[in-house]
């Protein structure tokens, strides 16, 4: 939990725990980088369960998964809103 909240105050330089869009200085460009780090989480909980039985806890792969999932929608739902169909037209 207190590398989540350090990794926060780093990233958008104030305490807290949501990371609303409107926190977010691009949006329309980082999005990407959230759903490729979600699904580089969701390959590596594959490959916890294939190869690291002896090696990792067993909930390891589960908390790799809750974290690859989170992301990705995170990441789906700001795309929606800034560059997909959701997203305001500026007429």
């Amino acid at each position: 939990m207190l590398i989540y909240l350090a990794w926060f105050k780093h990233t958008f330089g104030e305490f807290g725990v949501a990371p609303t869009v409107n926190r977010w200085s691009t949006p329309e460009t980082s999005w990407l980088k959230v759903v490729v780090f979600g699904l580089a989480c969701m390959v590596l909980t594959r490959g916890v369960r294939l190869f690291g039985n002896d090696v990792f806890p067993e909930p390891t792969g589960l908390l790799l998964a809750l974290i690859g999932v989170l992301a990705l929608m995170n990441g789906v739902y700001v795309w929606l809103i800034t560059n997909g169909p959701l997203s305001e037209e500026e007429e």
